[in-house]
């Protein structure tokens, strides 16, 4: 499998590089820190997190992982819902909202004071917003409830995006939180926990679409993400009319950054949400989908997005009609399984962690869709 065609935004070939590190057949995934610029300057995380798997001893049993020639890759992401074998729909999806919203707590509280002065000290025109917080979810008879509440911006920043600084004790918010190994429930975290959006997209001829992430970029600059990556703002499940995840507009970061329209979005699936290790068990949701598009179409689309500077390349991978039909037989999904292993061991060390975790959990919604035929 090899790449079909990208396309550039400037002329930079400095690559996003990942730490892939074996130990016996399985190989450990980190992203390493850069300097970023703006509000993340005072960012203070182990994006690289080495030894995760001994850090997080007590929950790398439900890491996501894929199985690759080389051996199986185990990804810093932690299955907290799988949607990849029940399959519930967006509509099956209930969002239920809390009024209240997140506030810091101890120890997260004791780094408000240093945080605030950083942020207004290089930012002091910075403006804060509302992004959506996953407070806790649980199963019903028809599909899923989550259960949401607003948080700031700046308490993210406080919290999620503090997990090595070092408090008063001498110890890190990550030691203190999570010195057992484990992620606590989310309805006990003290983080802010904003729910980040990745959408893996098809165009309609079966070519995997990923942003090659712009230098600028705060968070994973330089490297291959899924299609669409960003996060929800309150205001897209705060009106009245948001019941389910098909109403609210997953589809915005899409435009934003792609610059297609709504309606040539077919077929988005919920894979599930997964929780970032790096950022002390951020969640993450996952989505799928295809694109009415053709690879020309959606270049010249890019080129015009608002939000386009986030990348510096599109790159589209050949991986056919399998790739946006429903699959009927184990032949189908072994057929699709090895391009994708072919694909993957071409760009593994570009590729980051969020990547990764979507095409697992795209890969395991496929085969679960010959199993159910």
């Amino acid at each position: 499998m090899t790449e079909k065609a990208h396309a550039d935004k400037n002329n930079s070939t400095v690559l996003g590089k990942r730490i892939v590190r074996c130990a016996g057949s399985t190989a450990v995934c980190g992203i390493p820190s850069r300097e970023v610029g703006g509000a993340y300057q005072i960012q203070a995380v182990d994006w690289e997190l080495r030894d995760w798997p001994l850090q997080y001893a007590g929950v790398v049993d439900r890491a996501i992982t894929m199985d690759l020639s080389i051996g199986r890759i185990s990804i810093p992401q932690i299955v907290e819902i799988d949607n990849t074998s029940a399959q519930a729909l967006l509509q099956d999806v209930t969002v239920s909202k809390r009024v209240s919203s997140y506030t810091l707590r101890e120890p997260v509280l004791q780094l408000e004071k240093e945080i605030e002065m950083l942020l207004r000290a290089g930012n002091p025109s910075f403006n804060d917003g509302l992004g959506v917080r996953l407070a806790d979810w649980h199963r019903e008879d028809r599909g899923l409830v989550i259960d949401v509440q607003p948080v700031a911006f700046t308490d993210v920043l406080k919290s999620n995006m503090q997990m090595d600084r070092v408090l008063s004790n001498g110890e890190t918010l990550r030691t203190v939180l999570h010195e057992n190994g484990r992620l606590e429930p989310l309805d006990e975290s003290v983080l802010g926990n904003p729910i980040g959006v990745d959408i893996l997209l098809f165009t309609k001829r079966g070519d995997m679409v990923v942003q090659k992430r712009s230098e600028r970029m705060a968070i994973r600059p330089g490297a291959l993400a899924p299609s669409v990556s960003g996060g929800f703002d309150w205001e897209d499940v705060a009106p009245d009319d948001v019941r389910t995840l098909a109403d609210v507009p997953i589809w915005r970061e899409m435009i934003e950054e792609l610059g297609v329209a709504q309606g040539v979005l077919r077929d988005l699936h919920f894979l599930g949400v997964a929780r970032e290790l790096a950022r002390g068990g951020q969640p993450e949701a996952f989505f799928s989908g295809s694109l009415d598009v053709t690879t020309e179409d959606l270049t010249t689309q890019w080129a015009a997005a608002r939000d386009s500077w986030e990348a510096s390349q599109l790159r589209f991978y050949a991986l056919g009609e399998l790739a946006v039909r429903r699959l009927r037989t184990r032949d189908e999904y072994e057929e699709l399984a090895r391009c994708m292993s072919s694909l993957l061991e071409e760009i593994l060390e570009e590729s980051s962690v969020t990547l990764l975790a979507n095409i697992a959990l795209w890969l395991a919604w496929k085969r679960n869709e010959y199993e159910d035929a």
